[in-house]
């Protein structure tokens, strides 16, 4: 259960004694969390509400999680950040008998939000800033104190992602065509046996234009982390450069690519560039296949179709990513027409 707003505005005076506060509640997303704003002639702040004694991941998905641990993953995962300098909102106040933690305000400038009105040179510096916060993240050093670190993506959860969106992102007919969801999932198998052979590094795992703030010092905040865990090099970069809430010139993508890849190649001598856009794309095959049955989830269980509208360009970021590497010739033969189906 949730604390309400009366409940949230006096936990909020109490740790603020000295300011006269007024509370308003946030435009929430598709999580079990809500949020409100505490103001005061003198700043703002942040309010978390989350359930009390959630478990260890907030997100719906399940994850593989190997620490004992009975800290919210938010605080231990932020605490953790802030110390290796990635710009995650301080954690002024937390009462976990309450669910309530009171956070530094990053404001409402999205990434989305500043890139709907740019030229592509400009999106190009801030996707530069904000790749250079995921490099930071990756290249952090494993720290058995952060949740992050003991769970990882593995075979059984690429596994139960791609059957998410075979249960909600195909079309009934599909989903009854037993012939098509084995085919589609031993193609599915195919590309989850490369995913594990891939390098594994600190990954946010929800690492998107909505989760990346334009702060008022022009550097980028990072937001919504507490799922981060270990998973593929590419993992993160699919979700920014294939993100389902803004389509990105395919030229600028590739320019990213190389500026990246450079940079990997610094430590990987074997790797090269055409590897490194397959992987990238394969990977945000995978991300988008996910997105797409997650959105179908929450307007189905949820009742919640705000997410439906983005359908169409996750649509489009998998047809153009499975027709541009030759080798994913069959899975496109199963999965495109399913998925076009669906959005008819």
């Amino acid at each position: 259960m949730l604390a309400d707003s009366s409940t949230v505005s006096q936990w909020v005076q109490k740790q603020l004694p000295e300011q006269s506060i007024h509370i308003s509640a946030l435009v929430g997303d598709a999580s079990n969390r809500m949020y409100y704003r505490a103001k005061s002639e003198t700043g703002s702040w942040i309010v978390m509400a989350m359930p009390v004694g959630q478990a260890s991941s907030l997100a719906e998905e399940i994850s593989d999680d190997k620490i004992e641990h009975n800290e919210v993953p938010f605080v231990n995962i932020g605490t953790f950040l802030e110390k290796n300098h990635i710009h995650v909102p301080h954690i002024l106040f937390h009462e976990a008998s309450k669910g309530l933690l009171l956070l530094e305000d990053f404001g409402d400038q999205t990434l989305l939000e500043t890139l709907k009105s740019a030229s592509q040179e400009i999106q190009k510096t801030w996707y530069e800033k904000c790749l250079d916060q995921m490099l930071r993240m990756q290249s952090i050093s494993p720290d058995r104190s952060c949740l992050a670190f003991g769970r990882s993506y593995n075979e059984f959860l690429y596994t139960w992602e791609f059957d998410h969106f075979l249960e909600f992102g195909l079309h009934k007919q599909d989903q009854e065509n037993s012939h098509l969801i084995d085919s589609l999932k031993a193609e599915f198998a195919k590309l989850t046996n490369q995913f594990m052979q891939w390098k594994k590094v600190l990954c946010h795992r929800d690492f998107h234009s909505r989760n990346l703030m334009i702060l008022p010092s022009k550097e980028i905040g990072v937001i919504d982390f507490q799922d981060a865990l270990m998973g593929s090099l590419h993992y993160d970069i699919a979700s920014l450069l294939a993100d389902a809430y803004i389509e990105l010139e395919r030229n600028l993508v590739e320019d990213l690519f190389e500026g990246l890849f450079l940079e990997y190649k610094k430590t990987d001598s074997n790797l090269s560039l055409e590897e490194f856009i397959y992987r990238s794309d394969v990977m945000s095959i995978q991300r988008n296949l996910k997105a797409f049955g997650r959105f179908f989830y929450i307007d189905q269980v949820k009742g919640n179709n705000s997410y439906l509208k983005d359908t169409p360009r996750l649509a489009r970021y998998i047809r153009n990513n499975v027709e541009r590497h030759s080798s994913l010739r069959e899975l496109g033969h199963l999965l495109l027409p399913a998925v076009e189906k669906i959005l008819a």
